[in-house]
């Protein structure tokens, strides 16, 4: 007979086990110069993750759908690849603007990006959705959700 596993078997397993197996600890993202840290405990990333899973159930996404998450390292960021991950849905990660050359070139990759993969939602800055409208790139632009939208 197999021994048992104690350790967890998949990402959201080990998100959801974090608070237990460690409490008082967490993560921290850097500012971009590496200096500057903000810090959460894993409770804190796990009930941030759990509020976004539940906007994202709010908004019709679904176990399997894909979501797209174009926006620089940062709590939302993460908050909104987590909440995907623990709803069933698909995080999709991609550059944010100015990783990827100019911003028309950046927006017009993310539209091709969404349209194949079959993307339901994608959390960016306000400034992809003005280009894709700009552009003409519609379904990209109705796709597109702020973390301050996300959030409200």
């Amino acid at each position: 007979m197999p021994a048992q596993a104690t350790e967890p078997q998949t990402l959201t397993a080990a998100l959801l086990g974090a608070p237990g197996r460690f409490p008082g600890r967490g993560i921290g993202i850097y500012d971009g110069r590496g200096r500057r840290v903000e810090r959460r405990t894993y409770a804190e990333v796990v009930a941030s993750a759990e509020a976004a899973a539940a906007r994202f159930a709010a908004l019709g996404i679904a176990p399997g759908d894909r979501v797209l998450v174009s926006l620089p390292t940062s709590w939302e960021w993460l908050d909104a690849w987590l909440g995907a991950l623990l709803l069933g849905a698909l995080p999709v990660a991609i550059a944010p603007a100015g990783a990827m050359g100019s911003s028309t070139a950046h927006t017009e990759r993310v539209a091709a990006i969404l349209e194949r993969i079959g993307g339901r939602l994608l959390i960016t800055g306000e400034a992809l959705r003005a280009g894709a409208r700009e552009l003409g790139l519609e379904e990209l632009a109705e796709a597109a959700t702020t973390p301050e939208e996300l959030a409200a």
